[in-house]
């Protein structure tokens, strides 16, 4: 009983020294800043040009886009591509960082490079996460295909698929 009432007592004093000396006080927000490689802006315009063209604004304030020399593998295979974002008390604190895996991005077509990089905004630009579902659709060629149903597929598009199905996959992006 003494044990748990000392403990309770030390817990409250504790608690109210934290309270009255701010503790609780807000986190200051780092400042907004841009920071592209230049090999990779042409896929942010072109990220920012394809969401204006279906009636989608979009000012990027506060965004890094690096290349890194390896991101290596996690339980979906080997990853090519990384989002990483922020949270504090439900908000976004702090800039929102892609990085792409620059072995991948020199040793892929561009294709491949478009949706990796159009996935990685998704999550640091929309706030989008993953899509596991597939989609049957009608392509130019008039046969029936089964494609992953989103940018937001966690595994790499196959370059056919994302040419084909370009104007599907823009606007199911921003809509």
């Amino acid at each position: 009983m003494w044990k748990t009432t000392v403990t309770t007592r030390m817990l409250t004093c504790i608690s109210l020294a934290c309270l009255l000396l701010g503790c609780n006080k807000e986190l200051p927000l780092p400042s907004p800043q841009v920071s592209i490689d230049p090999m990779l802006q042409p896929y942010v315009n072109r990220f920012v040009a394809d969401a204006a063209s279906v009636g989608r604004t979009i000012d990027i304030t506060n965004l890094i886009v690096q290349f890194a020399p390896d991101l290596g593998s996690d339980s979906l295979g080997e990853t090519v591509g990384d989002c990483m974002v922020q949270y504090y008390e439900g908000n976004v604190y702090g800039t929102p960082t892609i990085l792409i895996d620059r072995p991948f991005f020199e040793g892929t077509d561009e294709w491949s490079r478009h949706t990796v990089m159009y996935h990685e905004m998704g999550h640091c630009v929309l706030f989008r996460v993953h899509r596991f579902d597939w989609l049957s659709i009608y392509g130019p060629d008039l046969v029936e295909h089964s494609i992953a149903a989103s940018i937001m597929w966690p595994y790499v598009i196959a370059s056919a698929d994302a040419q084909m199905f370009e104007n599907y996959y823009i606007s199911e992006m921003f809509q």
